[in-house]
């Protein structure tokens, strides 16, 4: 881990930038190449609750910037105006960063494929930072290809990177606030000190876990002992950007962002998640890793014991900063109660992955060196071995289904400019069909949702009760929203909320009571799971 200053020596060749832009087109061509193969191309919005939420809000952002302001200088007065439209904007409740960078994007093609080019484009500057991380963290050059490799091909990243999150790109502000600072630690220049500040306040904006990142400098001063920096104003520059950016957004936003929120007190929330993600770290970032680097902990800490207190250039900046990260990412799964889900690991997946192949290296290269150079190459292909399974992202139908209902309105009702479409499924249903809606029919379609025309609840779904109870109840929800087609989708066994109000619509459609209401046009095959028993119906709502 010795290797600081010959680091320093390679940046300065005059081949270093071609190698640097060829790994990165190289990560890119495989992004792309597993995205295209899961079918995330044909696959639509609708993998997660929060992805249609999530494209359409990046939209809004392209639409703003592409020439929406002249309209509408205002950008909240912009977003109320888009959400009226297409109710799928998120922001204030998620940050704004991803949408600015998917936003960006989608300025020249204004199409879906332009936005999961930039997801992959994300994974791709992800994987090149964790190669840039092993090389001054492993002794082996391959071996940081390696790693950077293995966190292309993990399940886990391959799965978000075929889906519009914002995991991957919390990852990527974080390994580069990491690598700031253990630039800052190696050389104590101001500017490394606000390059930290700068992409925490990124991570931060990206999603609200990136306040993680304050456990970095505490951890990393405390690993290599240089405690006199807490007196440096140089240390101190890089809250600037964060207190000036950062924590005004969080504080702005936090009602909206604390609907996410589980209602279990955090010694509860603790004692229930502890078990799953211990189980997840091993299934998604391998069992191997989990072992290196538990014995890595242990290892530093009885060195510690044995040895009291260590010299500073005992311990790498690198290694002392990743080790703050996963500390960090460790203390928002354990203590915010923001519910289960496997993506949370994805901020410490690159950080493990070179912290024990750090630790496999030392070990190994005691023995000799063929072993301590080839020993993290070794470990990314068991890392890679042990995770590997496929990923699909199932194309759901949803754009046939609203081709469909807009055509029917094209020759049925000319006279009127927009089309109303009430779309009943679950989140991710009504966020792939806003999304579609958004993408190719904005001029022409209002999407209303089930979940907030048909029930009313709060973000997390809480407090749910059904808005209407006959069907001349349905017929009034219907007329006052202007809802020209109904699209139904039954929802998961999951969604229990979504379920109710769709039950009551199936009750009335088998009992052949749909013609009270609206004249069926059209179904569809749902091809969202694999049983192949449900479908998608198209309505004419009549008399609107």
């Amino acid at each position: 881990m010795k290797c600081g200053a010959a680091i320093d020596d390679c940046d300065k060749s005059s081949d270093g930038w071609k190698i640097k832009i060829f790994l990165f087109g190289f990560f890119l061509f495989l992004s792309l190449v597993f995205q295209i193969q899961s079918g995330a191309w044909q696959g639509g919005f609708g993998k997660h609750a929060d992805e249609g939420a999530h494209v359409v809000t990046s939209l809004m952002i392209r639409d703003y910037l592409w020439g929406g302001f002249r309209e509408q200088p205002h950008p909240v007065r912009f977003a109320e105006d888009y959400y009226s439209q297409f109710p799928k904007v998120a922001i204030g409740h998620y940050p704004p960063f991803l949408y600015l960078v998917i936003g960006l994007f989608l300025i020249p093609f204004r199409t879906p494929e332009s936005a999961l080019i930039a997801v992959a484009a994300v994974t791709a500057g992800a994987a090149w930072l964790t190669w840039l991380s092993g090389r001054r963290m492993l002794r082996s050059g391959y071996a940081a290809v390696a790693m950077a490799l293995a966190v292309c091909l993990l399940p886990l990243i391959r799965a978000y990177t075929a889906t519009v999150m914002a995991d991957v790109l919390l990852l990527g502000c974080c390994l580069a606030s990491v690598l700031s600072f253990s630039s800052f630690l190696r050389k104590g220049r101001v500017k490394y000190s606000l390059l930290f500040g700068i992409f925490a306040t990124l991570a931060i904006l990206t999603k609200g876990s990136g306040i993680m990142l304050a456990v970095v400098p505490p951890v990393a001063i405390a690993v290599t002992g240089r405690w006199a920096l807490w007196k440096s104003w140089r240390l101190w520059v890089s809250v600037v950007p964060v207190l000036l950016i950062a924590i005004p957004w969080t504080l702005a936003t936090y009602e909206m962002a604390a609907g996410g929120f589980s209602e279990l007190e955090p010694g509860s929330y603790l004692l229930s998640v502890a078990p799953l993600y211990l189980h997840c770290f091993g299934s998604e970032l391998s069992w191997v890793v989990l072992l290196c680097f538990a014995f890595s902990l242990v290892f530093f800490v009885f060195s510690r014991m044995r040895n009291g207190r260590r010299a500073e250039s005992d311990f790498e900046p690198e290694v002392a900063s990743h080790l703050g990260l996963v500390f960090g990412v460790f203390c928002i799964i354990a203590f915010v109660p923001s519910g289960f889900e496997p993506r949370y690991l994805i901020p410490l997946s690159s950080s493990v992955f070179l912290l024990a192949g750090s630790f496999v290296e030392g070990m190994l290269g005691r023995r000799s060196n063929v072993a301590r150079n080839w020993g993290g190459v070794a470990l990314a292909f068991l890392i890679v071995l042990e995770t590997w399974r496929p990923v699909d992202k199932v194309y759901t139908g949803v754009s046939e289904s609203v081709r469909k209902a807009v055509s029917d309105f094209n020759s049925k009702r000319d006279h009127q400019e927009r089309i109303g479409i009430l779309i009943v499924s679950n989140a991710r249903g009504e966020g792939a069909v806003t999304a579609e809606a958004t993408f190719h029919h904005a001029e022409k379609v209002w999407v209303l949702r089930s979940s907030q025309i048909l029930a009313d609840s709060d973000w997390m779904g809480r407090g749910y009760e059904i808005a209407f109870k006959t069907v001349p109840d349905l017929r009034r929800i219907l007329r006052e929203n202007l809802v020209d087609y109904l699209l139904i989708d039954r929802p998961d066994e999951d969604s229990r909320h979504y379920l109710q109000h769709w039950e009551v619509l199936n009750q009335w459609i088998e009992s052949g009571k749909d013609e009270e209401f609206g004249e069926l046009i059209e179904v569809y095959p749902s091809r969202r799971r694999n049983s192949g028993t449900n479908e998608f119906r198209i309505y004419r709502v009549m008399g609107t």
